[in-house]
């Protein structure tokens, strides 16, 4: 019995072992994501306009769907992924049925000393049983004659000894069963601990392999960021030019407004016939006509007449 018990310490030794080894796994990478997500705004201009703001966030979502999306070494991170926590879990499902089987093994041993005393009691009580038999017989053999003592003797002797070696040979023959399957149930449940040994090793392999292929991927979305930013400042950049010539037009739409509306005070719709389209369009734009940039040069002075017909009712109104 304490043989069984020392051959059982290792195994619980070895099944708390790889349940810690289980816990230790790390569960997911996506704090990388997380990281590169804030490294792309800490790098974005603050003097940036309304469209660097726009673009420098969208930016920051296509780095995320690079991240989700992204093959690394043939395979994609969420299946790296996937295949690094069906091993964990394959591995944890082994480990318990290593332990379970570690634990039968044990109670087979103890069930296996409880037989063998059983067995020693049996062959006490067998060897009591022969004394009295032979008590008894060689009593009655005394009371019938005494020269049939010696004889009745031997034979109950030799009896007793052969049905006491029987029993003894029987006893000892189950207890060698007994101890032999629980050897063999101890020796399998170690053969299982080591197999969940090795797929936990293997299972904390896929997921190192999988948090690395995370990080280049994170890391490669942040450099694909910051090249966005620097794409969406120099949009910016060249959106505040446009804004600077749309204003250089505007100011020189005006003052041909005005220059056009001295012509018109004394000579009305001839004076709008008299310039050309692009002049047209200038007036069109500082009195805000709509669909001007598709009009023909007639259609322009039409609509510039309508204008400042409904600009003079108004006004007299």
């Amino acid at each position: 019995m304490p043989e069984k018990q020392e051959q059982s310490r290792p195994v619980r030794r070895l099944s708390k072992t790889l349940g810690l080894g289980v816990k230790e796994l790390p569960s997911n990478a996506a704090w990388l994501v997380s990281k590169a997500g804030h490294k792309g705004r800490s790098h974005v201009p603050a003097a940036a306009s309304t469209v660097t703001h726009g673009l420098a966030d969208a930016a920051r979502h296509a780095g995320v769907a690079v991240v989700d999306a992204l093959p690394v070494g043939g395979d994609s991170i969420e299946l790296r992924m996937q295949r690094a926590r069906a091993a964990v879990a394959e591995a944890q499902e082994a480990e318990e049925a290593a332990v379970r089987e570690s634990i039968e093994a044990e109670q087979q041993a103890q069930e296996a000393e409880r037989v063998a005393q059983r067995c020693r009691d049996y062959v006490r009580d067998v060897e009591n049983e022969q004394r009295e038999s032979v008590k008894r017989r060689v009593e009655q053999a005394r009371k019938e004659a005494q020269a049939q003592v010696d004889a009745t003797r031997r034979e109950a002797e030799a009896e007793a000894e052969q049905v006491t070696s029987d029993a003894r040979s029987e006893a000892e023959a189950t207890a060698d069963r007994a101890r032999e399957d629980a050897d063999a149930a101890h020796a399998s449940a170690q053969e299982r601990l080591e197999a969940a040994r090795r797929k936990l090793e293997e299972a904390r392999r896929l997921a190192e392999e999988a948090m690395q292929a995370t990080k280049a991927a994170a890391d490669e979305a942040y450099r694909q960021a910051q090249q966005v930013a620097a794409e969406a400042e120099a949009d910016a950049r060249e959106a505040g030019q446009r804004l600077a010539e749309a204003e250089q037009v505007r100011d020189t739409a005006v003052g041909r407004e005005s220059l056009v509306a001295q012509h018109l005070n004394g000579s009305g719709t001839s004076s709008l016939e008299a310039m050309n389209k692009q002049e047209l369009l200038d007036l069109a734009t500082t009195r805000g006509v709509e669909g001007r940039s598709a009009m023909t040069k007639a259609e322009l002075v039409k609509a510039l007449n309508r204008r400042s017909t409904s600009t003079r009712k108004a006004g007299t109104k």
